[in-house]
């Protein structure tokens, strides 16, 4: 037996028809539970919930042209969960709003971090716990994927497109041709290639149903007058130009090597060198002009080398193997046996470096070139009276085999193997019995003079 919604062929009078243990409404077309007959318990639970939601089984009404549909993607997200639901609205003489997809995923669990206080030297637990300017992030991602998945479905390319959240700091992320740190570039990336920027809004509130206003003209549709919270924007920017630290500039090696990757160590200190001498002219009266002097160039080699002990150490004084101290100008180095030593205080405690950093692999390679294309063991010797590389014998090594001078320098000969001699000249025969003899010319002059041989 079968039924239909269709009035023309229906032959039964009964509205309601039980269909996989929930009630079709044919002449609403509404998908119900009836709970007459159930005794509902004290406690609240999902069942309850469910009971009293009614939604349509049809898409839409009638066959409607694909030119006026248009796909709504809702996100939200609190500090259990984040969700997205997506709508197809159809515009006709009556407009259509219909219930398409919805996904919700649980909030991620707190993270407990044990964390050593450098000031009191003692370890607290530290609980971490997303923000929710991310979770709104996530949700927006899950929608993305949701409204892509709804279109391959649909089988439809050429939709209207319209996206809201009520995260204005989310607003900001997706819209702004910024670079934002991993966590948030890596999710904002993928939200903008699945999805329109421009088409992003933001809205107060969603309903099973869709707003009330999506039954209106698109002219008649909310426009959000809500401040950006820049503060929640700038958290996640991607510190990587300039950070002012305890009073002093920290600036990335990076963002120095993106303006040109071939320079030699000296360049990039000089580049430095300039850097500092216009924060300093811009801070102070007393202007500083013409050439970088050595102290500026030393000051701005400490801020190279400082910069990448940041980036690269995050807990040096847990480095096996090392007894490691900070000195004076936030310079980490290595307590070696040469203390009492009446030497440099390079020498006695030189300056811990990583092996893998490109500002390292400059560094190794102008002083392969200063000595000449030297060798290994000579360039580690020269290394450690100032800098002390981590497993520096791999690093230079990697730098002498890349050297192009020193690959052509040290090349193996190519052994051609030697022809046999021919028959004629091994065999044994009587004297003059086999003979050769060299022909040479004749040979012209200009003028087609000929040369003649005197014998």
């Amino acid at each position: 037996m079968w039924q239909s919604n269709a009035e023309e062929i229906q032959h039964d009078t009964e509205a309601i028809t039980m269909i996989l243990g929930v009630r079709w409404d044919r002449r609403r077309d509404l998908l119900f539970i009836d709970t007459s007959k159930i005794d509902l318990p004290s406690e609240v639970t999902k069942r309850t919930i469910l009971s009293t939601l009614k939604f349509p089984h049809a898409m839409i009404k009638d066959e409607i042209e694909k030119r006026s549909w248009s796909l709504h993607l809702f996100t939200d997200a609190s500090r259990t969960a984040y969700s997205a639901v997506v709508f197809l609205r159809v515009e006709n003489e009556e407009i259509q709003v219909s219930f398409m997809s919805a996904k919700t995923r649980v909030t991620p669990m707190k993270r407990e971090i044990l964390k050593k206080n450098k000031k009191t030297g003692e370890s607290e637990m530290i609980v971490k716990e997303i923000s929710i300017p991310r979770l709104e992030l996530l949700a927006c991602l899950i929608g993305s994927r949701l409204l892509s998945t709804v279109k391959r479905s649909l089988n439809i390319t050429d939709i209207k497109e319209f996206y809201w959240t009520d995260s204005t700091a989310v607003l900001a992320w997706i819209k702004r041709e910024e670079i934002w740190n991993t966590f948030v570039g890596n999710r904002i990336r993928e939200i903008r290639e699945l999805t329109l920027p421009n088409n992003w809004r933001h809205i107060q509130s969603k309903w099973w149903e869709g707003p009330n206003w999506l039954y209106e003209r698109e002219n008649k549709w909310p426009i959000s007058t809500e401040m950006i919270d820049e503060i929640q924007v700038n958290k996640e920017r991607k510190k990587s130009s300039v950070e002012i630290n305890q009073d002093s500039v920290l600036i990335n090696f990076n963002v120095i090597q993106e303006v040109r990757y071939d320079y030699t160590y000296s360049q990039y200190v000089r580049i430095m060198g300039w850097i500092l001498r216009f924060i300093y002219n811009m801070r102070n009266n007393e202007k500083h002009f013409g050439r970088l002097l050595p102290e500026e160039l030393k000051m701005a080699e400490l801020q190279l080398i400082r910069s990448v002990q940041v980036e690269t150490f995050s807990n040096p004084y847990n480095l096996r193997g090392y007894q490691i101290k900070r000195s004076e100008d936030g310079i980490l180095r290595v307590k070696t046996r040469f203390t009492f030593r009446e030497d440099l205080e390079d020498y006695k405690s030189p300056i811990l470096l990583p092996r893998k950093h490109p500002l390292v692999k400059k560094l190794i390679e102008e002083y392969h070139l200063k000595f000449c294309h030297a060798g290994v063991l000579f360039l580690m010797n020269e290394l450690r009276e100032k800098y002390w590389i981590l497993q520096s014998r791999i690093a230079v090594k990697r730098v002498v085999r890349q050297c192009v001078t020193c690959r052509k320098l040290t090349a193996k000969s190519v052994i051609t193997e030697e022809a046999p001699l021919p028959k004629e000249r091994i065999m044994t025969t009587n004297v003059f019995e086999i003979i050769g003899v060299d022909l040479t010319g004749p040979l012209y002059l200009k003028g087609q003079a000929k040369l003649l041989f005197n014998h």
